[in-house]
């Protein structure tokens, strides 16, 4: 992580208190986090990942200041980035508000030149929980349960883990959305079904779309565990970082031939 970050506008040390203990954001810990990946010294989507953030907000009956433009958000992006001398990277916009005033802070953490995460990563069903498709289930909000997640993650020796929902069909992984390839065929959860909501999976979808391998897609058919092991591939899509292939679930391992072709229609879209 970059040592210094976006605060309300000015750039400060990372480790500056960002708010008094009597603001609301400690006792109700809601932040709101827009990740969105820099690429090669670009922003990709940026203009999606701010309709999406303000979005986001309207949701959380946030009071969103009139300044909160495209173009304000653009420029506090840039304000990090040019901090940082970063041209790969994760940046995280959190935004928060209390009784008078919504607040902003932004981070930056530096990725490798790559949108196709290809290293070994093992991944394994987590069933001591269930993931809701409701309506406050597709907010972005900063979640101490992953916390606990990454946790148990790290002490069984895996990279993620996959969370299903109450009906017990896939809803998404702990580091993002599950997106499964069988023959000429994509499988992934909806949002009703607990996928996150965010610009990434709107963007890998229609990068399915456009690729030659791939006839189908089912979105929100079902994807149940089982259905897993009878994969060819699968992918994580995690937002502000890209494809993250999965090499193994279990004793299956999986390939990337589909996946990478993916990867290379998701580059050309806006």
């Amino acid at each position: 992580m970059h040592s210094r970050i976006n605060l309300n506008g000015e750039i400060v040390s990372a480790t500056t208190q960002l708010f008094g203990f009597d603001h609301p954001v400690f006792n109700s810990g809601e932040v709101l986090q827009e990740k969105i990946r820099l690429f090669e010294g670009s922003f990709l989507f940026a203009e999606r990942h701010y309709f999406h953030l303000m979005a986001q907000m309207r949701m959380a009956r946030m009071q969103i200041p009139l300044d909160y433009t495209p173009a304000f958000f653009y420029q506090e992006l840039a304000k990090i980035q040019e901090d940082s001398g970063l041209q790969n990277a994760e940046v995280s916009f959190n935004v928060t508000q209390s009784e008078t005033k919504t607040d902003f802070w932004v981070s930056i953490k530096e990725l490798p030149n790559t949108l196709f995460f290809n290293n070994d990563y093992e991944i394994d069903l987590y069933r001591e929980t269930y993931v809701s498709g409701d309506f406050h289930q597709r907010l972005n909000f900063l979640n101490p349960r992953y916390r606990i997640l990454s946790t148990y993650a790290k002490e069984n020796s895996l990279d993620d883990l996959i969370l299903l929902n109450q009906e017990k069909s896939v809803a998404h992984s702990m580091n993002g959305n599950i997106f499964m390839i069988q023959g000429n065929e994509v499988f992934t959860s909806s949002l009703e079904q607990g996928a996150f909501d965010n610009v990434l999976r709107d963007r890998v979808i229609q990068a399915c779309i456009r690729t030659p391998e791939i006839d189908e897609i089912h979105e929100g058919e079902g994807l149940f565990p089982f259905k897993l092991n009878k994969a060819d591939e699968i992918f994580i899509a995690k937002n502000g970082q890209g494809i993250i292939k999965v090499s193994k679930l279990r004793k299956k391992e999986y390939v990337s031939e589909v996946t990478e072709s993916i990867v290379s229609q998701l580059q050309e879209l806006d």
